[in-house]
C-alpha cells in the first residue's frame, strides 16, 4: 500500500473518535466554612506549637549577630579614629619643626579621606542591619505570644461548650443549625497582620531607642568615632528624626569639639553628670580596675562580675543596687535578664591599659636616657 493511501486511510478515520466524549458541566460544591472547634487532640497540638523551643537557637543567632554589628561599628571607626589621630601627629611634628609637607603626609591625608568614607557607609550599613535584627526578634517573640493567644482561645472555647446530649425539640433544631466558629488559620493570619499593624505604627524612637542592643550599638559606634575625649553620646530622645531617619554620628560630625550632629550642643548638667559617672571604670565594689564589667539594664550601673554576683550571694529575695544613692532592686535569680557584658567599658578599660603600657614604656626610656 502507498503512502498516500496509508494517509488517506488515516484522514478518513472519524474525528469524534480522536476527542474524548463530551462529559457533563462539573458541580462546584459551596465553601462550608469550619464547624466545629478544635478538638482536645489539636488544641492540645496547639499547646506544644505555642510552647515550641525550636526557634530558640534563631534567637540566639539574631542576639549574637546583634553584638557583632555592635562590635564590628567600633572597630572600623576606632581604626579611622587612630588615623586620624597619626595625621594629627604628623601635622603637629611639622608645624613644631617648621619643615614642609612631606609626600607621606598627602598620602596619609587622602587615605583618611576615602576612609572616612567607607567607614561612613559601613556604620549605616550597620545600623540598618541592627535595627532589621530588632525587627526580626520582634516578629518571633509577637508570634510565640500570639500562639498562646489562640490556644488560650481555643481551650476556653471548649470549655464553654454546652453539653452534646441533651433532649428536646429546641434542641435538636439547634444542632440542626450551622454554628460558625472562627477558623484557627485565618485568626492566625489576622492576629498576625495586627500585630504587625501596631508595630510598624511605633515611633522609631519606641521601637529601637528603648532597645537594650540598639542602646549597645549606639554607645560602641560613639565611643569608637569619639574615643576617650570625645562628646558624650546625645540623648536617646536625638537619634531619630520625625520621620523615623535615623541619625547617625560620624567621624566628620562628632570630632572633639562639639556635640555632633545628633545634638543641639545644650546638654543640661543631669547629661553631664551621667556621662562622668560611665567614664569611671573602678568596681564600686573591689575599687579596682574592672576586668569583667557588668551593667545593670534599669540602673546602668557596672561593676565586677564576680564581685556582684558575690553580693548578691545565694538570696532569692531581691537586693538594692551598691552603687551609693541608687534604689534598683534586682536578684540573684535573674542576673542573666537584668545583667550583661558591657562591650562598651570593657573597650575603654583595654585602651586604659594600653594607655598605661605606653606610659610605662615612656618613663622606662626616660630613665635609660638618663642613666
Amino acid at each position: 500500500m502507498s503512502r498516500r493511501l496509508v494517509n488517506r486511510a488515516r484522514s478518513s478515520i472519524p474525528a469524534a473518535s480522536q476527542s474524548p466524549a463530551p462529559t457533563s458541566a462539573v458541580q462546584t460544591v459551596e465553601y462550608e466554612p469550619p464547624s466545629f472547634p478544635l478538638t482536645d487532640a489539636a488544641a492540645a497540638k496547639l499547646g506544644e506549637l505555642s510552647r515550641n523551643r525550636e526557634t530558640l537557637a534563631y534567637q540566639v543567632q539574631i542576639k549574637e549577630s546583634l553584638r557583632q554589628l555592635a562590635l564590628a561599628v567600633y572597630d572600623v571607626n576606632s581604626r579611622l579614629l587612630a588615623e586620624r589621630n597619626r595625621l594629627e601627629q604628623m601635622r603637629t611634628r611639622r608645624q613644631d619643626r617648621g619643615t614642609d609637607k612631606l609626600p607621606e603626609e598627602d598620602r596619609l591625608e587622602a587615605h583618611v579621606a576615602d576612609l572616612e568614607t567607607q567607614v561612613d557607609a559601613l556604620s549605616r550599613r550597620c545600623e540598618a542591619a541592627t535595627r532589621s535584627a530588632i525587627d526580626q526578634r520582634a516578629a518571633l517573640e509577637d508570634e510565640a505570644t500570639l500562639l498562646g493567644e489562640l490556644y488560650t482561645t481555643a481551650t476556653t472555647r471548649r470549655t464553654q461548650e454546652p453539653p452534646e446530649e441533651q433532649h428536646g425539640e429546641d434542641n435538636e433544631e439547634q444542632q440542626q443549625q450551622p454554628r460558625y466558629v472562627p477558623s484557627t488559620l485565618e485568626s492566625l493570619r489576622e492576629g498576625a497582620s495586627r500585630k504587625r499593624r501596631e508595630y510598624d505604627a511605633m515611633p522609631h524612637y519606641q521601637r529601637y531607642a528603648l532597645d537594650n542592643d540598639y542602646i549597645s550599638f549606639k554607645k560602641l559606634c560613639h565611643d569608637g568615632i569619639a574615643g576617650d575625649d570625645g562628646p558624650p553620646l546625645p540623648d536617646a530622645s536625638r537619634w531619630f528624626r520625625d520621620d523615623g531617619t535615623p541619625i547617625l554620628s560620624t567621624a566628620t560630625n562628632t570630632n572633639g569639639h562639639g556635640a555632633g550632629a545628633e545634638g543641639d550642643g545644650d546638654d543640661d548638667d543631669d547629661d553631664v553628670a551621667v556621662a562622668r559617672e560611665v567614664i569611671s571604670l573602678n568596681c564600686p565594689l573591689t575599687l579596682r580596675l574592672l576586668e569583667e564589667p557588668y551593667s545593670n539594664k534599669k540602673c546602668k550601673h557596672t561593676f565586677e562580675k564576680s564581685a556582684i554576683l558575690d553580693y548578691l550571694g545565694n538570696s532569692t529575695g531581691p537586693m538594692q543596687c551598691p552603687q551609693t544613692g541608687c534604689a534598683e532592686m534586682f536578684t540573684r535569680r535573674n542576673f542573666n535578664q537584668d545583667f550583661y557584658l558591657d562591650d562598651v567599658i570593657m573597650h575603654r578599660v583595654q585602651r586604659a591599659k594600653q594607655a598605661q603600657d605606653a606610659d610605662e614604656m615612656d618613663v622606662e626610656s626616660e630613665a635609660g636616657d638618663e642613666v
